[in-house]
């Protein structure tokens, strides 16, 4: 409703923009096509990932919502503006990611994930919060986030993140990551050697890819510098989280 008091899950007749989810090998195969309706072949094997928006701050919560509505990849299924309400739709709808804001007026992105974690273990958890405070960014991961961006992240790297969520992917802000290594390395810069805590715990290869995360690489594109698959970089990054 207009003053956002209430979970909104958005009712859609409509069959979903991509129907058919055949699975990302025959997508993979697609993309090997030398056939020229490449595009179409692809969008036959996509389907638009259900996503739900938690943010007590209404400007805030419009603004992602209204970027998410424009985004072909994406179908927005509800929002919530607060702690209660998200429950309600973690309890009454079904989606593939929530991006929730950290901080709400009756809790925080940790109660809400937790819940969620509970219901339906397979949705992913997306943070989007004007905090970059460390402790925020591993409580929410122990909880069972799978990224967190800060506000300041345009609606196409939102948008990013939600589809990289469900192709197993772990998108985290480079600012954030440069904290995390500061954090637990002492040092953000190329230098870095083990010297106890999770400076032990991590491997190099781990080490050299939360770097590049921290300089702004995507996955795609580290992979590309390192001679691996995307796929083995989100897992190096889930693992890194683990660790933490």
């Amino acid at each position: 409703n207009g003053t956002g008091a209430d979970a909104q899950a958005f009712s859609n007749s409509q069959p979903p923009k991509f129907a058919n989810s055949s699975g990302w090998g025959a997508l993979e195969a697609a993309s090997r096509s030398p056939q020229p309706d490449l595009e179409q072949q692809i969008a036959a094997y996509q389907r638009a990932v259900r996503a739900v928006v938690v943010d007590d701050d209404i400007a805030a919560r419009r603004w992602t919502a209204h970027q998410l509505e424009h985004d072909r990849r994406v179908q927005l299924c509800g929002s919530a503006c607060s702690v209660a309400s998200a429950l309600k739709l973690i309890q009454n709808s079904v989606f593939d990611v929530m991006v929730v804001d950290f901080h709400l007026g009756d809790g925080t992105a940790i109660d809400v994930i937790t819940r969620l974690k509970q219901v339906s273990p397979r949705t992913e958890a997306l943070v989007l919060s004007c905090m970059g405070d460390d402790d925020c960014v591993i409580d929410a991961i122990r909880a069972g986030a799978t990224g967190y961006l800060l506000k300041g992240s345009s609606g196409l790297q939102v948008a990013d993140a939600i589809v990289q969520v469900v192709q197993g992917g772990a998108p985290i802000n480079p600012v954030i990551a440069r904290r995390l290594l500061t954090r637990s390395f002492g040092t953000a810069d190329h230098s870095v050697q083990g010297g106890g805590g999770l400076a032990d715990q991590l491997s190099v290869r781990e080490k050299e890819i939360l770097r590049m995360v921290s300089h702004g690489l995507t996955s795609t594109e580290i992979a590309q510098r390192l001679g691996i698959s995307a796929q083995t970089v989100n897992t190096h990054v889930k693992n890194v989280y683990r660790k933490l």
